[in-house]
């Protein structure tokens, strides 16, 4: 299954319990008596991708050397968030959030250089890649339902706009050591690579579970789907990522 259809998929699933959980919500008319609510999670976040990027060192041996780069980027990692939600109307508040992961993925580069004699003749080298790192910073902007359980239960069902911020490491280029003659082949010695960035918008949509061991602080666990899709540019053409996904975790729940 694709990334894509991951994200058609598991979006009408949180769609579904948040419509199933409405009724719970409009039994309850108890308002809030806290005015804020803070959480801090560890989180964890699903999914992988395999990204190409393709790269052109022009002028060598007055042709150009093409370098290829087939790698994966694995989303599957731990993750930090942290909510804020005001309450502003009865039941209702806003909520900024933010959530971020990094990790690296792993791939193969390949290198089609040019022959110092002969043209239209490339020579070919490759290698493996462990370290092409990722970053997702996404801070999440929220309409907000609290519904108090009882004293020490509450639940949230949130959802709204996404802004993203990815960070994307790619290889621009590679240096090449000649073996000698008859100039049949060729060595990589060098990577050259860039971090790229991109920002766009995305959306979340999600709930969170807290209980309170006090009358302010407590612990909980959220749900949410957070992200969307970006395009990176390279000279091979633009390389759709996905960012964020299912996401899912615990820890501290804190009430004024």
């Amino acid at each position: 299954m694709t990334e894509r259809k991951r994200v058609i998929w598991c979006v009408p699933i949180l769609l579904t319990i948040v419509v199933w959980a409405a009724p719970v919500a409009e039994a309850q008319l108890r308002e809030p008596e806290q005015r804020f609510f803070i959480s801090i999670d560890a989180a964890f976040q699903g999914g992988n991708q395999q990204v190409q990027n393709q790269a052109v060192t022009p002028d060598v041996y007055g042709e150009d050397q093409i370098t290829e780069t087939d790698h994966k980027i694995d989303r599957t990692a731990a993750a930090g968030r942290a909510s804020v939600v005001a309450r502003l109307w009865r039941n209702f508040g806003v909520g900024l959030g933010y959530t971020v992961s990094s990790d690296a993925g792993d791939g193969a580069v390949a290198v089609m250089a040019p022959h110092p004699v002969f043209t239209n003749r490339p020579r070919n080298a490759s290698t493996d890649l462990t370290d092409l790192r990722h970053r997702e910073d996404m801070f999440h902007f929220q309409a907000v339902y609290i519904v108090p359980l009882d004293d020490r239960a509450q639940l949230q069902i949130f959802g709204g706009p996404t802004w993203m911020t990815v960070e994307q490491a790619v290889v621009t280029g590679a240096t090449v050591g000649e073996v000698g003659t008859p100039f049949t082949a060729v060595t990589l010695d060098d990577l050259q690579r860039q971090k790229l960035t991109n920002t766009g918008v995305g959306f979340n949509v999600g709930m969170d579970f807290a209980y309170m061991f006090g009358d302010s602080y407590g612990a909980g666990m959220f749900v949410q789907y957070a992200g969307g899709l970006l395009d990176f540019e390279s000279r091979g053409g633009p390389s759709e990522v996905t960012v964020g996904g299912i996401q899912f975790g615990g820890g501290l729940r804190f009430r004024f």
